[in-house]
């Protein structure tokens, strides 16, 4: 697994059974041999964090949607690292023209319509753009589809939609991806107990 270098992030990565994606350069492959999912551990390992990037230096990152719980998280965190935040993002048609707050940040969110058109215009803007999306497992396909049409690297936090049309869809597109797993509280809680019980009973594993 190739993984991109820059000051802002460290990565790891794990064996596992998922289908992940490999990057070499600005493309981005589905693993073929031995699968690994990068896992993000840093968002800022060097003095600039805290600092405010401009438009077109560093990192950006525009979080789809911000305004559900794992969507604010993700700004915080971002915020508190100095990444910088893009005062975009995209909704449903009902959260259309609302202006969501988060950490002093005044982020404006789109609905379903020329968001390619507003997408391009962002990554014009922030030229080393990443999206996060914590949307709807129903809208999963039809986002991953739109960043692989405008070249946008991305992570789909959100789960659900067709996994194996994800997949071909980051492939074909050649571009940057990180597929999360489903990390609902129910699977924490139960790869937890499973840890304990592979430390208690380990024959039982065997």
């Amino acid at each position: 697994l190739h993984r991109p270098q820059h000051a802002h992030f460290s990565f790891s990565s794990t064996t596992s059974q998922m289908p992940v994606i490999g990057v070499k350069g600005r493309v981005s492959f589905i693993g073929k041999g031995k699968r690994c999912f990068p896992v993000v551990l840093s968002m800022a390992t060097t003095a600039e964090a805290g600092k405010s990037v401009p438009p077109g230096h560093g990192i950006s990152i525009m979080v789809n949607g911000c305004s559900g719980k794992m969507g604010k998280a993700v700004i915080k965190a971002a915020d508190s690292a100095g990444v910088n935040i893009v005062p975009t993002s995209f909704g449903s048609a009902e959260e259309a023209g609302q202006r969501v707050e988060v950490c002093g940040k005044e982020i404006f969110v789109h609905g379903p319509t020329e968001r390619e058109k507003v997408l391009s215009s962002v990554f014009d803007k922030y030229p080393e753009l990443i999206v996060v999306d914590y949307t709807i497992p129903s809208a999963v396909n039809d986002n991953a589809e739109l960043y692989g049409k405008v070249g946008v690297p991305f992570v789909m936090g959100t789960t659900g939609g067709d996994r194996t049309r994800l997949y071909k869809t980051v492939d074909e597109a050649k571009i940057y991806a990180v597929i999360s797993p489903q990390m609902g509280k129910q699977v924490v809680a139960f790869i937890a107990a499973m840890e304990i019980m592979s430390e208690q009973f380990p024959g039982a594993f065997a």
